[in-house]
């Protein structure tokens, strides 16, 4: 409630000013106010000294609570203090600057991140780093040039002076492991290293001037040079493993003294001064002795002409042809010279597709799926139409208005016609050789077919023909 003050008028007995009752009322309105802020509204606590109000802030000779009526302290903040303390903070605080416990024997600084403690130690929180002039742990020192040696407990010993790490332990349960080296351990063991089924795990190098004992190796082999063949009791050297050049064995390059590859105990690859091909297969089962390809280079021999090379094949498919007891030679410049007591032949098949129903004398594009090069043999029509096969989509367009009775000419692309009465089958004779034209070639022979058979259906080319490609 504001102050209120009683009404005098603008002059003596105007009768503008309050009346006695007015004013006694506004008096009492103003003392109650008072009463109510410095007493129990009945009596007034306040005593004159306790506080003190100057242009630098509040005196007061007593202790101050805040969110406190009794504090017990100088100055209490919140419901419960410690006995004996002069500042109590019952919850969080937050000092913006910089804070000194005691007599400036410990310092928090906010800013740089750093506790202070004297002048020996220094705690940063923004590297981590821990700097101390000395640590002394049970009696005993660590310092920066004193720190030689540490022991965990009465089995590990790491020693600065020798570079040695020492591990008494046995090893049992989880124990016995070392589970990651950081740094290079340079100074030699002084004897086995028994890890007892436990993992080396490092990121360095490991340099051993003695002898590796594994049971397994694994890796790139990228930088290995030389191989102790003394050293390799059995097992298969990865591919990649050596470079082009293999290394030297003993002074004698592995290049040329590795003479004979034998693949099991059918096929036998012999360099040096024969170059012979051995394929003792008989051919058979899952494909056994089948034979895709074969590069013959020069100096190879099988029994003929120097540079010759005769594969002996038993019931043995070759390619796209079947031999049956046959010997094949091929010589150096890779012809054919002579096939004994075989046959040799390729399939012949069809291929077919279908236009969508289509109206009399209304024209259908489809493509059959065929070979890339093909020789011709017979089209089938299932009802009378007009067919024309092109090597290629362009050369089918260019050929669309060209009326029946007029020829293609050559190099249009055309590969044959025929115009059926009715549903019947054309002889290509002599056979035909057809291709695809594509930029890629592919397997697809393209045709236009026109409807003759005088009502709306779809009709199916058929066509027969031989392979080549």
């Amino acid at each position: 409630m504001a102050r209120q003050g009683i009404g005098t008028g603008s002059s003596p007995n105007d009768g503008s000013g309050d009346n006695l009752r007015a004013g006694a009322q506004k008096v009492n309105a103003n003392f109650s106010e008072i009463y109510d802020y410095f007493g129990d509204g009945n009596n007034l606590s306040f005593s004159g000294g306790v506080w003190d109000t100057v242009s630098a802030g509040i005196n007061t000779i007593s202790s101050v609570g805040i969110g406190t009526t009794n504090p017990r302290f100088t100055l209490e903040v919140g419901a419960v203090g410690a006995s004996g303390t002069s500042l109590y903070v019952n919850g969080d605080a937050r000092v913006t600057g910089i804070l000194t416990v005691g007599s400036s024997s410990v310092t928090l600084n906010g800013s740089t991140n750093e506790i202070t403690v004297g002048t020996g130690i220094t705690i940063s929180g923004n590297t981590g780093i821990i700097s101390a002039t000395q640590v002394t742990i049970a009696g005993e020192k660590l310092t920066g040039a004193g720190v030689t040696s540490l022991v965990a407990g009465s089995n590990i010993t790491l020693s600065g002076s020798t570079g040695r790490v020492t591990i008494s332990a046995s090893g049992g349960g989880g124990g016995g492991g070392i589970s990651n080296v950081v740094e290079d351990i340079t100074p030699q063991l002084g004897g086995n290293l028994d890890l007892n089924s436990k993992n080396i795990t490092g990121i360095g190098s490991a340099n051993i001037t003695g002898v590796v004992t594994a049971t397994t190796f694994s890796g790139s082999g990228a930088s290995l040079t030389t191989l102790n063949a003394s050293e390799l009791d059995s097992g298969t050297i990865p591919d990649a493993r050596f470079p082009s050049t293999l290394p030297a064995v003993s002074g004698v390059s592995l290049t040329g003294i590795v003479t004979s590859i034998v693949a099991g105990s059918n096929i036998t690859l012999t360099g040096g001064p024969t170059g012979i091909v051995t394929i003792a297969s008989s051919g058979g089962g899952g494909g056994a002795g089948d034979i895709t390809a074969v590069t013959a280079g020069t100096g190879l021999s099988g029994g003929g002409t120097e540079g010759d090379v005769t594969l002996n094949l038993a019931n043995t498919a070759v390619s796209a042809g079947s031999y049956t007891n046959t010997s094949i030679t091929v010589d150096a410049q890779g012809r054919l010279t002579s096939a004994s007591t075989g046959t040799a032949y390729g399939s012949r098949t069809t291929a077919n597709a279908a236009t969508g129903s289509i109206a009399d004398a209304a024209a259908a594009d489809i493509t059959i799926t065929a070979a890339k090069t093909y020789v011709l043999h017979k089209i089938q029509t299932s009802a009378a139409a007009w067919v024309t096969l092109y090597t290629d989509t362009s050369s089918r367009s260019s050929d669309a208005s060209r009326v029946e009775t007029t020829d293609p000419l050559p190099g249009s692309g055309v590969v044959a016609e025929v115009i059926h009465a009715s549903g019947t089958t054309s002889l290509i004779t002599p056979g035909t050789i057809g291709f695809n034209n594509d930029g890629t070639p592919s397997t697809n022979v393209y045709a236009k077919v026109v409807n003759k058979s005088g009502s709306t259906q779809a009709i199916t080319v058929t066509l027969t023909y031989l392979p080549l490609e």
